[in-house]
């Protein structure tokens, strides 16, 4: 996906298995920056949910990460979703 008016290039990503995946996301047709942002929402149980006693069990984790030559490698966490964002040039 692409916003136009952040001139970022989207990428939602979910790993619904329970174990870790490695990805590789091609962006070379974005013309992206190398460096973007990774925002994970997971848990250990796919059941798991916030609640009023755990209010911050599932919290988004924000990390950096960079694309090399247009291509981004991640590593998905069990049972999450994941947003990657670069910005264009």
């Amino acid at each position: 996906m692409i916003d136009s008016d952040k001139k970022e290039v989207i990428v939602k990503v979910v790993n619904a298995a329970k174990k870790s995946q490695n990805i590789q996301v091609n962006l070379k047709g974005g013309k992206v920056k190398s460096k973007g942002d990774l925002i994970v929402l997971s848990s250990e149980k796919l059941e798991d949910l916030n609640s009023f006693d755990e209010p911050n069990k599932i919290s988004p984790k924000e990390l950096e990460i960079y694309s090399k030559k247009g291509i981004v490698s991640v590593t998905l966490d069990p049972y999450s979703f994941s947003i990657l964002k670069f910005k264009m040039n």
